[in-house]
């Protein structure tokens, strides 16, 4: 089977985590929003990010 290489969709900052879905295969995974500014100027409403490959 091959791996994907993840886009992922990470949702608005809300809390402890935000929701990460990868838009090439619709994995799911939770990204810590501890230790980042968090204030409404510095939110984006939506990040796309590639940032691995699954195993």
């Amino acid at each position: 089977m091959p791996s994907c290489r993840h886009w992922w969709i990470i949702a608005t900052p809300n809390g402890v985590t935000s929701r990460g879905i990868c838009k090439r295969c619709g994995a799911e995974r939770d990204y810590p929003n501890a230790g980042r500014d968090l204030s409404p100027r510095n939110r984006p409403s939506q990040v796309e990010r590639v940032l691995e490959v699954a195993p």
